[in-house]
């Protein structure tokens, strides 16, 4: 990106938690700052599948899901030959950020990981922050 201000309604997120409340909080937070279009997952399973069907930016996925938890669904989209877009950014949402997990996600490829309960403000400054490095859809 040029370093100019981040427009978020030109992104497509995908939330992936297997908490509807969860889910509700973050399509909230994504539509007050303007994201352009939000996919919604209630599991890592269901993720893939959005994925196979739609070009997705950003992912933020529930870290503790069942049956494919959110460093599974890392591995299994930076594997896949059927994602539609590969340098989509993923940002792990947990409320377990222990160093431990926070290394082995690092480790699997997400870009951060993001402790809840989290703030809209919150939000905003890390996705602005990942954006700003992103390289675009491949």
């Amino acid at each position: 990106m040029n370093g100019g201000p981040i427009n978020l309604s030109s992104y497509t997120m995908l939330v992936a938690d297997d908490n509807a409340h969860f889910r509700w909080l973050m399509r909230s937070f994504l539509n007050s700052l303007g994201v352009g279009s939000i996919l919604e997952a209630a599991n890592g399973a269901d993720a893939i599948q959005i994925l196979h069907n739609s070009v997705v930016d950003v992912a933020l996925v529930d870290i503790s899901m069942e049956p494919i938890n959110g460093l599974w669904f890392v591995q299994m989209y930076k594997n896949d030959p059927d994602i539609k877009n590969k340098n989509m950014m993923c940002l792990l949402v947990t409320g377990n950020a222990t160093p431990e997990n926070i290394q082995t996600a690092l480790k699997a490829g997400v870009n951060d990981v993001i402790s809840k309960p989290l703030s809209a403000k919150t939000l905003d400054e890390r996705l602005k922050r990942h954006l700003a490095r992103y390289p675009g859809r491949s």
